[in-house]
């Protein structure tokens, strides 16, 4: 077994190929020398950049301390077969005979029947007529999705994530260089500064955009408010594949940004 604790890139390297590479260079070493099990930590927003590697959830998510929400991951090298369904570049650096069919079963059989954390692309069309009729409520501040048809937000969510956290769990440290954006799905998010909330975020409400736009570090702290929360993570990658194959839905949602970020502004 190995168990990744963390890939450092540059910041000017991150929106390249470089980290997708040396994920993929550190699992090939791993495989050659015989690891069968390759566990680790991910953050929300590169969770299907490892399922697309072949890694699985098999917990739900956590927070570490000073770092945030993190997704467990583990990869299990002898079940070839799930690689090859999700087209792992991890295939071609498979010695021959590494497939394990029964060892594979075993190790399967232990991880839950559900996966507790579901990339938005997955889910049931059920699962997200509840997302849909969630985020259409009224509100009285604008929302992300406000004015967009079901199929819209299907289109537009399609390679995001969907996850659930517990009441408390933090979100967003205060200082982190990561920029994806969130929006609420059920329950609330609050902003806190020593222990004072000083912002909250309800359903259909987005948080998060600034680093997203403007690649900045985090400025505040962010936690989960609520029994249950559940919310989705947006990438800039996100929004430009929109760009390119959706533009009106792009214009859309920049739009209903837009609103959001002036009757923000307006109410300080």
């Amino acid at each position: 077994m190995a168990f990744n604790i963390r890939f450092l890139v540059r910041p000017e390297h991150r929106s390249s190929s470089i980290p997708f590479r040396m994920i993929v260079e550190a699992s090939r070493i791993q495989i050659e020398r015989g690891v069968e099990l390759v566990f680790c930590f991910c953050q929300p927003h590169l969770l299907n950049l490892y399922e697309s590697l072949g890694f699985r959830s098999y917990a739900a998510l956590f927070e570490v301390p000073g770092f945030g929400i993190v997704v467990p991951l583990v990869l299990i090298v002898p079940d070839l077969a799930h690689m090859r369904d999700v087209r792992s570049p991890l295939v071609r650096y498979l010695p021959k005979g590494i497939e394990d069919v029964e060892l594979a079963a075993r190790i399967r059989a232990l991880l839950p029947n559900e996966p507790p954390v579901i990339v938005s692309s997955s889910l049931e069309r059920d699962s997200w007529s509840e997302a849909f009729g969630l985020l259409s409520q009224r509100r009285n501040r604008a929302g992300a999705f406000e004015g967009f048809s079901e199929d819209e937000v299907t289109a537009f969510l399609e390679r995001s994530q969907m996850l659930e956290c517990t009441e408390g769990q933090h979100i967003i440290v205060k200082g982190q260089d990561t920029h994806p954006a969130f929006v609420v799905i059920e329950g609330a998010a609050e902003v806190r500064s020593q222990n004072t909330t000083i912002a909250r975020f309800e359903q259909g409400e987005m948080f998060g955009e600034f680093a997203m736009l403007l690649h900045t570090r985090r400025t505040a702290d962010v936690y989960a408010a609520g029994k249950r929360v559940r919310f989705l993570v947006l990438d800039e990658r996100t929004l430009q594949r929109l760009l390119a194959s959706r533009p009106e839905l792009a214009a859309k949602f920049l739009l209903n940004l837009s609103k959001s970020l002036a009757l923000r502004l307006l109410s300080r």
